[in-house]
């Protein structure tokens, strides 16, 4: 598979929209899920309430471009043919370690600004076993997402008709 920036970024955010998209649904299904990620983004820069809520989406849409260019990246230097969802769960899985390092280091940084909630610790554990499972669904559904919408994407930006 070639890389491309553009469609990979572009893969990337949809990705990080669709991925908060599902940790939604889940809670509309009834689970109590504390973690949200957003927020997490929003409260590091000591923010409170709807502006918090605004950097915490643009800072989550700018880090999920930046990861799906990764994601292209990897794709390319793996040598994979074409991005199937297999290679999707497989660097998803990978992003959801990183992520569970990254809310440890969050949590650190969180607790020392205004934001008045509990931080997640590593992976959401602080918040409870379905938190840790809804973190690493969200991951692996970003993967998955990337690699059906960065192929679609890339053939678009070449004129080519989508599958």
């Amino acid at each position: 598979m070639e890389f491309a920036a553009r469609p990979a970024a572009v893969s990337g955010a949809l990705s990080g929209v669709i991925m908060m998209m599902v940790v939604k649904l889940m809670k509309l299904a009834g689970m109590r899920l504390q973690i949200n990620l957003v927020r997490i983004w929003g409260a590091m820069f000591g923010l409170r309430g709807t502006p918090m809520l605004i950097a915490g989406w643009i800072v989550h849409l700018i880090v999920s471009t930046v990861i799906g260019v990764a994601y292209a990246g990897i794709f390319k230097l793996a040598g994979a043919a074409r991005s199937t969802w297999l290679w999707g769960l497989s660097v998803g899985v990978v992003h959801w370690i990183l992520g569970g390092f990254f809310l440890a280091a969050a949590s650190s940084i969180a607790a020392e600004t205004s934001e008045e909630r509990p931080t997640p610790g590593p992976f959401g554990m602080n918040f409870g076993l379905g938190d840790v499972l809804a973190f690493l669904l969200a991951h692996l559904v970003f993967g998955v997402s990337v690699c059906f919408l960065y192929p679609l994407v890339s053939r678009r930006r070449r004129g080519e008709p989508g599958r």
